[in-house]
């Protein structure tokens, strides 16, 4: 399962995300960078990319016989709802120009630590969401 959320975040990282480069800056970069040409365009592939992830994730726990509670279910979409929401809020403008922020030159780029706490949020809230034993 986790290879397959690796090649899966592979592919829609090409589609919707940033231009990646081969072998660092100033050399050929790998994606159609919508992010950067149509962010919009971009986030909507990802939600229904997470739509479908969502739907299939569902039923095949329904079939493998796991039952889960609305209360549950709620909680694991509010986690991804919330992630495009904020990508949404992010879309065209940083939050370094929303909130006025000076510029820092850290050698690297200054929003890995909000991604690295949205994920670290993210991921404990689906800890907390999914019970250990679920299955009847």
């Amino acid at each position: 399962m986790a290879l397959a959320l690796f090649v899966s975040h592979i592919v829609l990282d090409f589609f919707s995300g940033h231009g990646h480069h081969l072998f660092g800056a100033n050399t050929f970069a790998v994606g159609l960078g919508l992010y950067a040409k149509n962010a919009y365009l971009a986030i909507l592939i990802e939600a229904v990319f997470m739509i479908a992830a969502m739907t299939y994730y569902f039923r095949a726990e329904a079939t493998a016989g796991f039952v889960r509670t609305t209360k549950n279910r709620a909680a694991i979409i509010g986690v991804f709802a919330y992630g495009v929401v904020f990508m949404l809020s992010i879309a065209t403008v940083s939050f370094r120009d929303l909130f006025g922020l000076p510029v820092l030159n850290f050698a690297f780029n200054t929003t890995v630590p909000t991604i690295i706490l949205t994920y670290i949020a993210m991921t404990a809230v689906l800890y907390w969401a999914i019970p250990k034993t679920a299955k009847v």
